[in-house]
């Protein structure tokens, strides 16, 4: 390995602990999960969650084990990211949506479920500032209960624009890049569609780990009120895989 190809590896582990922290530390703790209720806590505007009598017995030299392990996987997964082909599988997809802002909708699967088209017919203009409420969970087996892994929360017209979240503006590009959806707002009337659309090798993080995840948009307004004027409520099941 080259020396640049060293230090890029060295840039990569240091940039993904965070990251694979929302995703390794829940897992280290999956017993608890399905035993005590989970508390969640914010961290720059991305909500975790790690069951409350777990976390209250986290010491010091806990955390450095799960550190040490975090940087032991991260390089696990770099080193063999080259060699395997991650991929998702789509399950199952529904979605419930307001019809004075959403017509009609609909989705074809093919390619073993790795490829999806998806139509949907505005009727008028979206004149507000459209929000997006994304959580993601997971399950190791397809007999386990889902547990919330993440919560975020974004104004979908400044992440358009002016995403912070790296991850965040990949996955918009991915879908993007497949269709007609504008690059900026607002959402003006008519049809809006993506084409053989499929999650891109760089929009799935490495330190995502094979299993069953349960992928869920709300789509709003915020009213004066502080209440939301629902749009739609999309529900994905996917697995991930490797080839």
């Amino acid at each position: 390995m080259s020396a640049y190809n060293d230090e890029r590896l060295d840039s990569n582990l240091t940039a993904n602990i965070i990251k694979i922290s929302a995703v390794v530390i829940p897992l280290l703790m999956l017993p608890s999960f399905a035993r005590y209720p989970a508390t969640c806590k914010e961290f720059h505007k991305i909500i975790l969650c790690v069951p409350k009598k777990q976390m209250a017995k986290i010491e010091i030299g806990k955390f450095k084990k799960i550190l040490i392990f975090l940087v032991f996987f991260l390089a696990i997964t770099n080193i063999s990211s080259s060699q395997k082909k991650k991929f998702l599988q789509i399950q199952k997809v529904s979605m419930e949506y307001n019809k004075e802002y959403i017509w009609n909708y609909t989705l074809r699967l093919y390619n073993d479920n790795t490829t999806a088209d998806l139509e949907v017919f505005m009727p008028k203009t979206l004149t507000k500032p459209l929000w997006f409420k994304l959580m993601i969970e997971m399950k190791m087996r397809q007999r386990d209960d889902y547990n919330q892994i993440m919560s975020y929360e974004f104004n979908v017209c400044d992440a358009m624009t002016q995403a912070t979240q790296p991850l965040l503006k990949t996955w918009i590009d991915n879908v993007a890049k497949y269709g007609n959806l504008p690059s900026s707002c607002p959402f003006k009337e008519g049809i809006y569609y993506v084409r053989n659309f499929k999650f891109d090798r760089n929009s799935l993080p490495q330190f995502l780990l094979k299993a069953f995840y349960g992928i869920h948009g709300l789509g709003y307004f915020r009213q004066s009120d502080g209440s939301k004027n629902i749009l739609y409520n999309v529900s994905a099941f996917v697995s991930l895989k490797t080839k």
